[in-house]
């Protein structure tokens, strides 16, 4: 009963209804390796390559015979997958919005800064234009 409501918390519906097999926990049992019976017969390289696959299916074997580690790594991946796709595809994205948003501002603020210059000459102007004739009908 358990694993069962652990298939359905862990399943993805599809638009069909069906859950999807995608992130389903599903461990198989890991049968135990066998040694190639034509390792003797191999060549040098492939011999080597053939004892390294048995001994890391052995490890992965001693490990976890049931499956739970090989099936934890599986869903490790894909969700590391997934991000780094929405990494590569979303973030540039983000950064080029993002950076056309930054030069916008920079415009909006030379412009907004441009415009305060020009108010404070003018009023600078018009008060000093002011003390002037103020100066000048005293005299």
């Amino acid at each position: 009963m358990r694993n069962q409501e652990i298939e359905k918390a862990c399943s993805v519906p599809t638009k069909t209804g069906c859950p999807g097999r995608l992130f389903r926990w599903n461990p198989l049992p890991i049968t135990p390796p066998a040694i190639d019976p034509d390792l003797g017969e191999l060549n040098p390289l492939v011999r080597a390559a053939e004892v390294l696959r048995y001994s890391a299916r052995r490890l992965e074997h001693w490990l976890s015979p049931n499956g739970i580690l090989r099936e934890w790594v599986r869903l490790n991946l894909l969700v590391a997958a997934i991000i780094a796709v929405i990494g590569f595809l979303v973030v540039p994205v983000l950064a080029f919005l993002l950076g056309g948003i930054a030069a916008c501002v920079a415009l909006v603020f030379q412009i907004v800064t441009g415009a305060i210059a020009i108010a404070v000459a003018v009023i600078t102007c018009l008060i000093i234009v002011r003390f002037l004739m103020t100066a000048k009908t005293k005299h």
